[in-house]
């Protein structure tokens, strides 16, 4: 291996660790000093590959929905600033070292402009709706997964029962809310 993807799993696999544990044995809302790791963990994917936010996106989404339904509003504005002061922990130093190397427009153009033209580009196509790139992704998404299922039925197995093990969890188990 070597690419982002893999290199970068194990930051999302504590992300999602302690996205989880918020979930299963707290109140919902992750502990300030998760919210810090968090910070730093999604600064590091964004520099890696900003695509990677997006896991981030849906998790804070319903770290502010459940702060919101709880009517912790103080909770959550410490959480937030301390997931922010993690980004910016990871993004100083990497500001600072396009500054230094008098490359910050090369910055800008390679992994901002330049990724964002050419995903938009890859993303027409003649099929109206494989050419709306949501839709594109979750179709290519299940196709994966069929095809990966077919080719290493193992895979196919453990995957069926990963998702059928979600309805098998005692009431008494979920988080309710």
């Amino acid at each position: 291996g070597g690419n982002a993807e893999e290199l970068c799993f194990p930051l999302i696999t504590i992300a999602l660790y302690k996205g989880l544990k918020a979930v299963v044995k707290g109140d919902g809302l992750p502990q300030k000093a998760d919210a810090l790791i968090c910070g730093i963990l999604a600064g590091a994917l964004f520099w890696v590959k900003y695509t990677f936010v997006g896991f981030f996106a849906g998790f804070c989404i319903f770290i502010i929905v459940m702060a919101i339904k709880r009517k912790a509003f103080l909770k959550l504005w410490s959480l937030i600033w301390r997931f922010v002061a993690g980004v910016i922990i990871i993004t100083i130093p990497v500001i600072l070292y396009f500054v230094f190397t008098k490359s910050l427009n090369y910055l800008w153009e390679s992994y901002f402009y330049d990724n964002m033209a050419f995903y938009l580009i890859k993303g027409e196509s003649s099929n109206p709706i494989t050419g709306i790139p949501v839709i594109e992704n979750i179709v290519v998404t299940f196709y994966c997964l069929i095809n990966s299922s077919l080719d290493y039925p193992s895979f196919g197995i453990l995957m069926l029962l990963s998702i059928a093990s979600m309805f098998f969890v005692e009431k008494s188990k979920r988080l309710k809310t």
